[in-house]
């Protein structure tokens, strides 16, 4: 921020020569009465109104996301006491999804053969034939 910084400058009338400077007649420095003006008070208590606000709102900021990573810890560590083994103090294990069963209805197996209720027929096999072309087992 710049400051503009005002100088007055008194001299006592008295003082002022009525006739052109000569050797005798010269100022003297003693006369003249300089008076510096420093900044304002109001442009200095603004700036620091300013970064006063500025701090509050970094300490707010700072304060929240403390308590942000400390919840962020703590539910970590909860998940990872969850999926600890008895006994392992490193290793973590993720639970395995339930398995679904297949649901067959009304159908019997014999052998390789799949017979259902409604006439189909289907044969498990490897794939493998026969000279005569018939599916092997």
């Amino acid at each position: 921020a710049e400051f503009i910084r005002k100088m007055s400058i008194s001299v006592p009338v008295d003082s002022i020569p009525s006739t052109p400077l000569s050797k005798e007649n010269t100022f003297k420095p003693d006369l003249i009465k300089v008076e510096k003006i420093s900044p304002s008070n109001t442009a200095l208590n603004n700036l620091n109104n300013k970064i006063s606000i500025i701090e509050q709102k970094l300490d707010s900021f700072i304060a929240k996301t403390t308590d942000m990573m400390e919840g962020i810890s703590s539910r970590m560590n909860k998940l990872e006491e969850k999926l600890k083994r008895p006994g392992d103090q490193n290793e973590l294990v993720v639970p395995e999804p339930p398995r679904k069963k297949p649901k067959v209805q009304d159908m019997t197996t014999v052998g390789n053969f799949l017979y259902s209720d409604n006439g189909y027929v289907k044969v498990y096999t490897d794939g493998a034939c026969t000279k005569n072309g018939k599916i092997g087992s």
